[in-house]
């Protein structure tokens, strides 16, 4: 018996899923929801040897500064991470880290977010 893992990052996840539902034309909405977990255990049968999933880890960071530009973003993504744990998930949290960006105009410099 294989006892599997899976380990997900949640940023490039989230972008491919969004660029997918563009190419199939849903405008970005309409595959964001995505049941993990039941994905990730559609693949046991191709790893063979009678696979178990034994975790499934998901990794992710809270876009807290996109929160003035985009009103409600933390909070959706916080109600899909509740789903994913109800699901069996286990979430881990990061953190953005901090960049220095000078601003083209003006020259002045300050600190931004980035995903680790």
């Amino acid at each position: 018996m294989n006892r599997t893992s899976f380990l997900v990052d949640g940023f490039n996840l989230y972008h491919s899923v969004k660029s997918a539902s563009f190419d199939l034309g849903l405008n970005g909405s309409g595959t964001k929801w995505l049941d993990i977990y039941s994905l990730c255990r559609s693949y046991l049968h191709a790893i063979g040897n009678n696979a178990q999933a034994v975790g499934l880890y998901y990794f992710s960071a809270l876009a807290k500064h996109l929160q003035m530009s985009n009103p409600g973003v933390i909070a959706r993504h916080t109600c899909y991470l509740e789903c994913l744990k109800h699901t069996g998930v286990t979430v881990e949290l990061a953190r953005f880290k901090k960049k220095k960006i000078k601003c083209p105009n003006c020259g002045l410099e300050f600190k931004s977010e980035v995903q680790l």
